[in-house]
């Protein structure tokens, strides 16, 4: 796991763009809170989400219940309507919708690689994220 688990193409530019223009952000997943931290430190995020890590243990029920995200948003003092969600399964998702958040479906990650969806909520690269919200990644905004 530690040895063969990469980051995705593009991730780091996203985190560093988010954290240049002020935009809060955080992990909220199923995994353990050790295999999280143990997960980004052998990928190297550790440091953007250093006390922006929600996990399961967090709220008695995990996904798809919406618990997780609203745990996380009330964390961040964000309201759900104004939250963002990128997931990768489909408990996620639809933890999403029952959150009422925003979300996109991910499938650029490498354990992903035979999954094939085509809609408007899905993405398929860090890449294709920034011209997803043009309003958020105006590109002569980030420094």
């Amino acid at each position: 796991f530690e040895c063969h688990l990469q980051k995705t193409t593009g991730i780091t530019s996203v985190l560093s763009a988010l954290n240049s223009l002020g935009i809060p952000f955080c992990v909220a997943t199923s995994s353990s809170p050790e295999r999280t931290t143990k997960a980004l430190t052998s990928t190297g995020l550790l440091s953007y989400f250093e006390g922006r890590i929600f996990t399961r243990a967090l709220v008695n029920k995990g996904k798809p219940a919406p618990d997780l995200f609203l745990y996380a948003a009330n964390a961040l003092n964000i309201a759900p309507k104004n939250c963002l969600v990128i997931e990768d399964s489909q408990p996620g998702i639809a933890a999403a919708k029952a959150a009422d958040m925003r979300y996109f479906h991910y499938t650029g990650g490498a354990h992903l690689q035979n999954c094939i969806v085509t809609s408007d909520n899905t993405i398929n690269s860090w890449d294709e994220f920034y011209s997803r919200i043009p309003d958020i990644f105006d590109m002569r905004k980030i420094k």
